[in-house]
């Protein structure tokens, strides 16, 4: 809620922005998220702070590339959403490897027995 209120705000002080540029900015944020949405539901090792750390190094990147001038030292071969999805999903492989799950597998085991599945 507090990214669509950022992105609110900041739409409305873009005065010379079209509505286009403002779908593309959206769809560009919502990228952060694929990783860590397919992630929580199709791979088994997924952890909260792989989500976690996906996401805010996905938003830190789309903020470097579009806003500032930094953004021009990543190679331009790739745009701002392919740099956002390669970077997500590579921390969130990496980190989801490292932390440990056995505390979410004891939480989906919790779930399963409350709903009786």
């Amino acid at each position: 809620m507090a990214l669509l209120a950022i992105i609110y705000i900041w739409s409305l002080n873009l005065k010379d922005a079209s509505i286009l540029s403002l779908i593309v900015t959206g769809i560009s944020v919502g990228v952060i998220f694929i990783p860590t949405v397919i992630g929580m539901f199709y791979w088994k090792r997924a952890t909260a702070p792989a989500a976690a750390i996906s996401m805010g190094a996905g938003m830190t990147i789309f903020l470097i590339k579009s806003l500032t001038p930094l953004g021009e030292y990543f190679p331009t071969e790739f745009g701002t959403v392919s740099w956002v999805l390669f970077i997500s999903t590579i921390l969130f492989i990496v980190v989801s490897l490292l932390t440990d799950s056995s505390k979410l597998e004891e939480n989906r085991k919790h779930y399963r027995d409350i709903l009786k599945i």
